[in-house]
């Protein structure tokens, strides 16, 4: 150091060594020649740590040069590293983005334009002509980049490749068994200028199997479950109903025929065009032999993917959203609307899905509107609204069903059953003993679609009679009156009234009840009425044959009031049948029966029945005749004119018999506007005393249920006889002046009066409740004259003449 500063302490001495420092910090560029410092302040400034670490000014900062290049090689590392990530990502996600490095690295990336070069549609198909397989036609999924460099416009295509089903002896032989994605090669021309094609991607295809395709239309219980062999596809379609943000939508699908049944199967694909990838998407099915369909059941934007499950009149959809999918190459995949959870946080909404998942969708529907008018708006969440949107779907159905015309009354109760209907279905029922013997057959065979209806209305706590009526009768066509008995009574709520009026539905069940119809004979109802002497020459008898006469025998006229044309009671008029004899007693139906049953009541309403043969018959203007011979019973019994009818006419009816004063108990709304009105009658037939309190005297009287206007409720049909009037009768009043013979009156089930023998009525007298096949039950009156045939009219409010047609 002493050196250093004696030495420097000489002025102006030339020296011999070189000035390094300043040579070197001249030499950097930018940085100006700075003048020595002088030694006296070298030599006198003490050492310190200071100026220690001090750099000398004519020397370079060799440790932040070093700094420096550290830091710059970390960037340059770590854009390396970046780099190289990124272009890995590229490779996984969209490696033809890439193609462009292949200019300066030839072959240094897969690709699939170099493993599949261009060809030409003939020579594609000619390599899988070497194979055993041939190829559909080209579908065109519109135009795209090209996948080699990302940038070229080119058109996406779909090849279906077939092959031939061995031992195939139908028209549907070729099955797909692969797709194969092409692109065209603008790039590249063949010598004759043909288009040549570009593969880009593939994908094999199988068919569902066996056993998920006929799914729906297996019993859970059946052994033939079916196989695990895969089904053919052999059909390839595109939806143009999806928006193209979403990608491209094709299905696959083939049929099979099973039975007198044709069900539909397939595949559902998606092409994601960014990414040039196929994907299947999912499997179906269809009862109904219907591909699945896009249409917009919910509030969203896109379509939904609508599978038809239907099996018969029982609605089954499946419906799927488009949902996003955590996977690039592919983003989005299908998510059933499902019924099984309830989003949202009310009672009333869980009851509604239970009605829904047990198939009552139009109730489940009223429901859920109800519910969504008394929520605020962001409280229905999108989930809610596309549970209410696929319920809402098939009660469209259901209402559908039930609203339109059928064939046979077997139908319409089911229709009415399936959308919950269940008075409507009720009526209909009741309509005709074509109706009620159906619906035994239609029962017998239900698989637990009624009962799973009858339980999910239980399960919500419902007591409705109706409900518990098909309930009950489900019960009796399957396991026998005494099980659905046995059943009602078991059930919540329920009354001894409302057993005898499920009970008497119940009956209509009974075979008894239906076995008339297996007759196709003649159908006619007419009044006996005596004839002194007889014309034979008036009268049109059966081909090559006459009656025997004799002194014993007594001649009876039967005026015909209905006779059934085979779809129609005809009433009003017989003009327009034949007047040829062998015609009219064909047309009659009197070739296969020619037996009449002759019915009369007692005093005490019991009837009896005599038969006779038809001899002849004969037609009088517009009025139809037959001629019958019998000793002389035939004509009256104790005043009552005969009844003549055919075995097959009609099904006498049993109405339910229960206690005036009971009914008045349970139907207190009832008895509060009839009871008033019943002594108002009784006041003209007998003079009751306005003072008089009926209910007591009237709480041991006897009533009948029946339906006979088609209302939900049953009617009451009251009848008394002479001895309940007569203790009714005022002291003082004439005998001559007693009653002797019953008196009915018929109330509805709101209580108004709708038939009175006491006023409006008077002097017929109600016998008996007959189905003669008709909407409505019928009347039997015995008038002075002739027995009436009465049904009730809802068109005029009162029963009336006129039958009404069979459905």
């Amino acid at each position: 150091m002493s050196r250093q500063l004696s030495s420097s302490s000489v002025p102006n001495r030339p020296s011999n060594r070189p000035q390094v420092g300043v040579s070197r910090q001249s030499a950097m560029p930018g940085v100006a020649a700075r003048s020595p410092t002088p030694p006296v302040q070298l030599a006198t400034k003490p050492r310190s740590r200071v100026s220690k670490k001090r750099v000398h000014p004519l020397k370079p900062n060799l440790k932040g040069f070093r700094v420096a290049g550290a830091i710059a090689l970390m960037i340059l590392l770590g854009g390396g590293i970046a780099s190289s990530g990124w272009l890995a990502l590229q490779l996984i996600v969209n490696p033809q983005s890439l193609g462009w490095v292949s200019q300066w690295f030839p072959g240094w990336m897969p690709s699939k334009g170099a493993e599949h070069p261009p060809q030409t549609l003939h020579a594609i198909r000619t390599a899988l002509r070497s194979q055993g397989k041939t190829t559909g036609e080209l579908l065109e999924l519109g135009q795209n980049v090209s996948f080699m460099d990302d940038r070229t416009t080119v058109s996406d295509l779909l090849l279906p490749v077939l092959e031939q089903r061995p031992n195939c002896q139908t028209d549907y032989c070729d099955q797909i068994v692969a797709l194969r994605l092409y692109q065209t090669a603008t790039d590249r021309k063949t010598a004759t200028h043909e288009p040549l094609y570009s593969l880009v991607d593939q994908i094999a295809i199988a068919g569902p199997e066996e056993s998920f395709a006929i799914a729906p239309l297996v019993d859970a219980k059946s052994d033939n479950q079916g196989s695990s062999r895969a089904l053919p596809l052999t059909s390839l379609t595109r939806s143009e109903a999806v928006p193209a943000t979403q990608g491209i939508w094709l299905t696959l699908s083939g049929k099979r025929d099973r039975g007198n049944e044709t069900l539909a199967y397939g595949q559902i694909i998606h092409y994601h065009p960014s990414r040039f990838h196929l994907s299947k998407k999912l499997q179906w099915t269809s009862p109904t032999g219907e591909v699945p369909i896009w249409k917009q059941v919910t509030g969203s934007s896109d379509p939904e993917l609508i599978v038809n499950h239907t099996i018969g009149m029982e609605p089954q959809f499946e419906i799927y959203h488009i949902k996003p999918l955590n996977f690039l190459p592919s983003p989005v995949q299908l998510e059933a609307i499902s019924l099984s959870e309830s989003v949202l946080p009310h009672s009333a909404y869980q009851s509604a899905l239970l009605l829904a998942r047990g198939g009552l969708w139009s109730t489940s529907l009223k429901w859920l509107e109800s519910l969504k008018g008394k929520l605020p708006a962001k409280a229905w969440s999108s989930t809610a609204q596309a549970q209410f949107d696929l319920i809402r779907w098939h009660a469209q159905v259901t209402q559908g069903q039930a609203e339109s015309s059928w064939a046979s009354p077997s139908q319409q109760v089911l229709a009415n059953l399936i959308d919950g209907r269940w008075e409507r279905a009720l009526q209909v029922f009741q309509s005709s003993v074509v109706a009620s013997h159906e619906t035994a057959e239609v029962l017998k065979a239900d698989g637990g679609r009624l009962e799973n209806r009858v339980k999910a209305f239980g399960q919500i706590g419902s007591d409705k009679l109706e409900v518990k009526a098909w309930g009950a009768l489900l019960l009796t066509a399957q396991k026998g009156q005494s099980a659905a008995i046995a059943w009602l009574k078991k059930q919540p709520k329920v009354t001894a009234a409302e057993i005898a009026q499920i009970t008497a539905l119940t009956k209509r069940l009974d075979p008894a009840f239906t076995d008339t119809l297996t007759s196709s004979s003649s159908r006619m109802i007419g009044t006996v009425q005596p004839i002194a002497q007889v014309n034979l020459t008036d009268w049109l008898f059966p081909p090559d044959k006459k009656p025997l006469q004799s002194e014993q025998q007594n001649w009876y006229q039967v005026n015909v009031a209905a006779f059934h044309t085979g779809d129609r009671w005809q009433s009003d008029s017989f003009s327009t049948l034949p007047t040829a004899a062998i015609a009219l007693w064909k047309r009659l139906g009197l070739d296969t029966t020619s037996t009449l049953q002759l019915v009369t009541w007692q005093p005490n309403g019991e009837p009896q029945t005599l038969l006779a043969t038809i001899q002849a018959v004969r037609l009088q203007g517009d009025r139809l005749q037959l001629l019958i011979s019998g000793d002389a019973s035939m004509g009256s019994n104790s005043g009552s004119q005969a009844l003549a009818l055919t075995e097959s006419a009609l099904q006498w009816l049993s109405p339910d018999v229960v206690s005036l004063g009971d009914w008045m108990q349970q139907q207190p709304k009832w008895a509060a506007k009839a009871i008033p009105t019943l002594t108002q009658e009784l006041q003209q037939a007998i003079a009751l005393s306005p003072w008089t309190d009926l209910e007591p005297l009237a709480s041991n009287w006897t009533i009948q249920l029946a339906n006979l206007t088609g209302g939900t409720q049953p009617d009451v049909i009251l009848t008394l006889q002479p001895d309940d009037l007569n203790t009714l009768i005022p002291s003082g009043r004439s005998p001559q002046a007693a009653p002797t013979q019953p008196k009915t009156l018929i109330f509805s089930s709101a209580g108004k009066l709708l038939y009175s023998e006491v006023s409006a009525e008077r002097g017929q007298q109600y016998r008996a409740i007959a189905d003669l096949g008709n909407p409505l039950p019928t009347l039997i009156v015995d008038s002075p004259t002739q027995y009436k045939l009465l049904q009730w009219s809802t068109q005029h409010q009162k029963f009336s003449l006129k039958l009404q047609h069979d459905r």
